[in-house]
């Protein structure tokens, strides 16, 4: 009895030294790289992709993965993973950064994985030369269980980005208000009313004055005297004073005497008016020269 209880013992020893032998083999031979980057020198906030591996993995496992970036491996908290499942950017820690909340890749059965995870460097980061590593953890219930992380890592030169231009608002010219011009009102011409002319009175030829002078010489003495009593008694018309007028007609000497001093009175006019012009003249000039010569 005695020797099968340590028969069984030293078999149960032996199967757990083995397990122990064979877990310690499997957890050092999961090994995961970063193998290459579309943008070495990706521009800072803008995504790119990363193409990792996982090699000797539990079979068919489901393992968290993430980007780490930084200027060296003590300080990689400038990289964010993008979770295409939830549509999220995710930090390396933190309350945005929970290793539950990072993409899942499924592992093969050959414990093998490799694809392409989107990382991209946080805005707040500076364009220092920076390294990429990649990490990962066995999803274990929800949780994660033990992390591991790539031994290598890649180079990255980032930029940053250029600034667009702030486009400058056109501004819109406000149209000037035109004038209307009030018409002027035209003033319409007062017709002036025309004067009808005053035909003056006209005299009577001599002929007929002297035929009605006759006509009264024909008459008899008695028709005189009573045409002179009437006169005398009563106003005479225009025809009687014309007709008066012509019986006691000028003398054709003392017409050509009057006519005569009226053209000698006009010629003595005129020669003054020339001899005034002459005088005149010849002051002014004579002014002119004393000026002159007073210059």
């Amino acid at each position: 009895m005695k020797a099968v209880v340590g028969l069984i013992s030293i078999i149960f020893f032996i199967f757990l030294g083995c397990f122990v032998v064979v877990s310690r083999s499997f957890s050092a031979t999961i090994i995961i790289n970063p193998i290459s980057v579309d943008m070495p020198s990706p521009i800072i906030g803008d995504s790119f992709n990363l193409v990792a591996s996982i090699s000797g993995a539990l079979s068919g496992g489901s393992y968290y993965v993430k980007c780490r970036i930084g200027a060296n491996v003590s300080s990689l908290n400038d990289g964010q993973t993008y979770n295409p499942q939830t549509s999220q950017w995710l930090d390396d820690t933190g309350s945005t950064g929970a290793w539950v909340d990072m993409p899942q890749v499924a592992v093969g059965s050959d414990g093998l994985w490799q694809d392409s995870i989107k990382c991209r460097i946080k805005s707040s980061a500076n364009d220092e030369a920076k390294s990429i590593f990649v990490r990962a953890c066995l999803n274990s219930s929800n949780s994660c269980g033990t992390s591991f992380q790539s031994a290598n890592s890649l180079a990255l030169n980032p930029i940053f980005p250029t600034p667009t231009p702030t486009p400058i608002p056109t501004l819109t010219p406000t149209p000037t208000p035109t004038n209307t011009p009030t018409p002027t009102p035209t003033l319409t011409p007062t017709p002036t009313p025309t004067r009808a002319p005053t035909s003056a009175p006209t005299p009577l030829p001599a002929s007929t004055l002297g035929s009605e002078e006759r006509v009264q010489a024909n008459l008899d003495p008695q028709s005189q005297v009573l045409g002179d009593s009437t006169g005398s008694e009563q106003s005479m018309s225009p025809l009687d004073g014309l007709l008066s007028t012509e019986k006691n007609p000028v003398p054709d000497q003392a017409k050509k005497s009057d006519t005569f001093f009226q053209t000698l009175s006009m010629a003595v006019g005129v020669v003054f008016i020339i001899i005034c012009g002459i005088l005149t003249f010849r002051i002014i000039k004579k002014g002119e020269l004393t000026q002159n010569e007073e210059e």
